[in-house]
């Protein structure tokens, strides 16, 4: 378990994917800019989206995450 004071501060800005709210972006690029605002934790979130589909969005926004050193979790 992590130290209660390491989860607040993981958990200060809760990034959540929604694509309705992408316009012209991508996926990727939200989730980048979400990052370098200062996102502490990503979720992808897709309710309606194919397995394969979530997947794949899945792989693009991981290595994002990774490299920022923020957690990742894929909610369907």
């Amino acid at each position: 378990m992590y130290p209660r004071e390491d989860l607040r501060r993981a958990l200060a800005l809760y990034a959540v994917t929604d694509r309705a709210w992408l316009g012209e972006r991508t996926l990727a690029a939200c989730v980048e800019e979400a990052l370098a605002g200062g996102a502490t934790f990503v979720q992808l979130r897709e309710k309606e989206a194919p397995r394969a589909e979530v997947v794949l969005r899945a792989r693009a926004l991981a290595p994002l995450c990774r490299a920022a050193g923020v957690p990742f979790v894929v909610n369907d």
